[in-house]
């Protein structure tokens, strides 16, 4: 499609994320409105769209009891910070989200975004370790091909360095494995190649000090590296690690949750509580 001389003036104006304007602008896509599946532009074609907006529409666009539990929200509180106070509707969230999390893990701190649930991710690990002893536990272990988001400290732990190298140097304590790959598998069977990819966690925990860090942090199923996923005994095996060196376990589920690997969470459809 075309963009109008207007559209393509405000365009400019802003940034298209992973892409240069100029680029876009050869063909750009302006979407007028959504529904269900699908997204309409500017000049009424209809695009399928595979990954609900960027993993976020769970339930498709503009699913009518969706829309209608917004605006009721919306008539009742727009906005109460959680900072000298907390609104009824926070609480009925977590203690919905309490009944349907893994394991034991009903302490609930909600954010706006993916990034910003990986940073404070970081922040509550390195606190915890802080006030229990061990304040030398600050580094973090992810993998290549991985991503955790468009902050600084989600663009250390992720693994795409394109997408990182012009806001180089990145933030020290951030560590990287190989992950386990079903089509570039250079370990052997993929049973093997799976151990082999979980014990380099180990490697590292070892060779940096245990006492020098403070988690590990993986997304269960591996989307920027081609929808990777490993075995269930791969993360059985990080829970070991973990549980062996006193390092935490985190998993980046802001697209494998509620629901999209057939239980809501990931850690449940593994058998694993990170």
């Amino acid at each position: 499609m075309q963009a109008t001389a207007r559209q393509a003036a405000l365009i400019r104006r802003t940034f298209i994320d992973f892409q240069q304007t100029a680029e876009f602008l050869e063909n750009p896509l302006i979407v007028d409105r959504a529904e269900g599946l699908y997204y309409w532009d500017t000049e009424g074609k209809r695009y399928f769209d595979a990954i609900g907006g960027i993993f976020v529409c769970v339930l498709g666009h503009r699913h009518p009891r969706l829309v209608a539990a917004m605006r009721a929200q919306m008539d009742k509180i727009t906005f109460a910070p959680s900072l000298h106070g907390i609104a009824t509707t926070t609480l009925d969230f977590i203690e919905k989200l309490g009944e349907v999390t893994p394991g034991d893990l009903k302490y609930v701190k909600p954010f706006s975004g993916g990034s910003e649930a990986v940073e404070a991710a970081f922040k509550f690990v390195r606190q915890y370790f802080r006030q229990t002893g061990h304040p030398g536990k600050y580094k973090f272990i992810s993998r290549y091909q991985s991503y955790h988001g468009g902050t600084f400290g989600g663009m250390a732990a992720s693994g795409t360095g394109s997408r990182k190298a012009k806001f180089e140097p990145q933030m020290p304590g951030f560590l990287k494995v190989f992950t386990p790959n079903h089509y570039r598998d250079q370990f052997g069977s993929w049973e093997e190649a799976n151990r082999f990819a979980a014990q380099m966690f180990e490697d590292v925990i070892v060779g940096e000090d245990p006492e020098t860090v403070a988690g590990i942090i993986v997304e269960p199923v591996g989307n920027t590296g081609g929808i990777v996923t490993p075995t269930e005994e791969y993360f059985r095996i990080l829970r070991r690690i973990c549980d062996r060196y006193n390092v935490m376990l985190i998993f980046d589920e802001v697209i494998t949750g509620f629901g999209r690997t057939g239980r809501m969470f990931a850690a449940q459809t593994l058998g694993v509580t990170p």
